[in-house]
């Protein structure tokens, strides 16, 4: 198998399936734009870490200049970049199968860009693809690898955490001071998350402990969400991983009519708030509602109908390794 890797960031969705290829005796090799971005996730300002992802996954680095020198490959893209951006690479032979992963709500701008370019694309679920009308014979509905990663566990809590995926810097956060002080109020333990490319928080937004993206798999988001007993936002699509994970959420409609996933809401694992709530007794109610409840037949009902509940890596290569 061949993985286009152009972002630290896809390495969530590539090692899942690197490991299920590994556990088959299929061996993976990963094409490096090292210099395609300056961003933070570059993988060119991020090569201790693929060195030791490497060691630890036993997959091969490959320089993406090198792309000419194979045929009859199947290779994965995320979202299409390899294809119409990036190195923009070609097919060798008719036997080279080119397959995209869809990820977070990202192909709604990008679909159009790649789904021409490629064999395939890979959905968590057919109301993704409903949502923004990226339906095609091309799309496969078999889930995300992105969740197929054991978490570690923190032992011993004794104190409730709540994970705050801070704000972008485009999205209101007026509030988000009275959040950190309700949930402090009421004994929280607060874990604040931003990405590479947001502005850090003030020091009084940091809560006890902040953290940008320390690790690229398991990614720092998940393992956070993982340990928490609440994820607090402002419709950020780590809706999705909460779900995913079976934690509550608190959050705040900072996009109004135009914010994903809405399918994901109007369950009683998540309160929803306007993005203007600022009322401290409404919020702590809430929150309350959250942590004193259990909604793990609504997690399940949420999963079978919008998103998936079995292994997806499993479920691609068996599809991918028997066509």
């Amino acid at each position: 198998m061949n993985f286009i890797l152009c972002e630290m960031t896809y390495l969530r969705y590539y090692i899942p399936l690197i490991i299920e290829g590994n556990r088959r005796g299929v061996s993976s090799k990963v094409y490096v734009t090292w210099n395609w971005s300056n961003k933070y996730n570059s993988p060119d300002k991020n090569k201790k870490s693929l060195l030791e992802l490497q060691r630890l996954h036993k997959f091969e680095i490959i320089d993406i200049s090198e792309w000419n020198k194979n045929t009859n490959r199947l290779t994965f893209f995320v979202e299409g970049v390899g294809l119409y951006s990036g190195p923009k690479i070609t097919k060798n032979s008719k036997n080279d199968k080119f397959v995209c992963i869809a990820v977070m709500a990202d192909y709604q701008k990008l679909y159009s860009s790649y789904v021409d370019l490629c064999d395939y694309v890979i959905f968590p679920n057919k109301i993704f693809a409903e949502e923004f009308n990226t339906l095609s014979e091309k799309n496969l509905y078999l889930g995300s690898p992105k969740y197929d990663v054991e978490l570690p566990e923190v032992q011993d809590r004794k104190r409730l955490r709540a994970v705050v995926v801070h704000p972008a810097d485009s999205v209101f956060s007026g509030n988000i001071s009275t959040v950190h002080k309700v949930l402090r109020d009421a004994g929280f333990e607060i874990f604040v998350k931003t990405r590479g490319k947001d502005k850090t928080p003030e020091n009084s937004l940091k809560g006890d402990q902040y953290f940008g993206d320390e690790s690229w798999f398991p990614h720092t988001t998940m393992e956070l969400i993982s340990n928490s007993d609440l994820v607090v936002c402002w419709d950020s699509g780590v809706r999705k991983e909460a779900v995913m994970l079976e934690k509550p959420i608190l959050n705040f409609n900072s996009l109004g009519s135009s914010r994903v996933f809405k399918f994901l809401h109007g369950y009683d694992y998540c309160v929803d708030f306007d993005k203007n709530e600022n009322n401290q007794q409404k919020i702590l109610e809430g929150v309350l509602n959250l942590i004193e409840n259990n909604f793990s037949e609504t997690y399940s009902l949420v999963k079978n109908k919008y998103l998936w509940k079995h292994n997806a890596s499993k479920k691609i290569l068996d599809y991918f390794l028997e066509i």
